[in-house]
């Protein structure tokens, strides 16, 4: 009797230590799983900021072009060059960060899985500094399609209207519409840059974060 109920509880720890085992094997695999999601994500996420960071930075080039010609020290494009740079800045560039994969982690408690410490912490971070950077650019969007949110008075926020609607080649234009061009485009200009900046940041993050999870 002594021996069968020996074997009976070594029979039962064995299969809780099989149980045990094959939960740790399942929650090892999950956890490779949702680097691997996550890994890809930010490598994604990473190359779609840069192209759009290019694109930015090209705009905010293009605007200096374009705010030189409306100053008594225009370079005297002409009027056909004039008119392809006011056509390249209709629109405005931005980027919407893709964090889903974080987003359910964070929401499922998940993100615990991680062991290492600082990827959590930054990993959980990173939704405020990609918030931060987006607000700003539908702030952009936003005063950019619709002026009359931002009126106000000074060198920055004021009724550019005008501007929004106006056809023809700014250099040619009125004196007050040339001044309104000025003060739009230097806002789109600031705005641009600081998303540039924000941007750049981002970027950084995004590539250390990659960086951390890389094997070894």
């Amino acid at each position: 009797m002594v021996v069968e109920g020996l074997v009976i509880v070594a029979s039962i720890l064995f299969a809780f230590g099989i149980d045990a085992g094959w939960d740790a094997r399942e929650e090892r695999g999950r956890r490779a799983v949702l680097m691997e999601d996550l890994q890809a994500e930010l490598v994604r996420n990473a190359g779609d900021l840069s192209v759009a960071l290019a694109e930015q930075e090209l705009r905010a080039l293009r605007i200096g072009i374009l705010l030189n010609e409306l100053t008594p020290q225009a370079k005297g494009l002409s009027a056909d060059s004039v008119r392809a740079l006011q056509a390249s800045l209709a629109g405005v560039v931005s980027y919407d960060p893709s964090l889903g994969v974080l987003d359910l982690l964070i929401q499922s408690g998940d993100l615990a899985l991680l062991e290492d410490r600082e990827l959590r912490a930054r990993l959980a971070g990173l939704a405020s500094v990609s918030e931060d950077y987006l607000r700003n650019q539908v702030f952009l969007v936003q005063s950019y399609l619709n002026p009359e949110a931002i009126l106000g008075t000074g060198s920055i926020l004021f009724d550019y209207s005008d501007v929004i609607s106006f056809d023809g080649t700014l250099t040619t234009a009125s004196s007050s519409v040339q001044l309104n061009a000025t003060k739009f485009y230097a806002f789109d200009r600031f705005m641009t840059e600081l998303m540039v900046t924000q941007g750049k940041a981002l970027l950084a993050e995004f590539e250390d974060l990659i960086g951390l999870m890389e094997p070894g």
